[in-house]
């Protein structure tokens, strides 16, 4: 979902910038124009919100929550839209803010058919300033 959800942030008009446990997962994205990182720190760098789709809160956990990461979450925006169990949210949410981000939750109802045409259903779960500055991205 992450590859099709690039390219239609990219054919809004976002700068996109994208990331993948799989590198050659990003061959399309990169062929499309968009920015590769290498690294999660690279990424985060070089963005102030990101949109996370990952098979569940080890994989979010494993990417975001260690020593490498960590120091660059301050200041950023991630919009979780991975399904996860509520709890496993909530404890995402302060581990976030803890390390000064923004965190909202917005799993999706759909999958790429509803991602390519725009119709992907999302459940935003946020403060109402955060959801209020990003609404225009979901």
């Amino acid at each position: 979902m992450g590859a099709p959800m690039a390219l239609r942030f990219q054919s809004a008009g976002y700068d996109v910038a994208a990331y993948n446990r799989t590198p050659a997962k990003l061959t399309p994205l990169a062929g499309a124009g968009i920015t590769c990182a290498e690294t999660i720190p690279a990424l985060l760098d070089t963005t102030h919100c990101t949109v996370l789709m990952l098979s569940d809160a080890a994989a979010i956990a494993e990417v975001l929550l260690n020593e490498s990461t960590q120091p660059h979450l301050s200041g950023q925006t991630l919009i979780q839209m991975g399904t996860i169990a509520p709890q496993q949210s909530r404890d995402l949410a302060q581990q976030m803010e803890a390390a000064g981000a923004i965190y909202l939750e917005a799993p999706v109802l759909g999958s790429i058919p509803q991602v390519k045409d725009g119709s992907l259903i999302v459940m935003v779960g946020a403060t109402d300033a955060a959801y209020a500055q990003w609404s225009p991205v979901l």
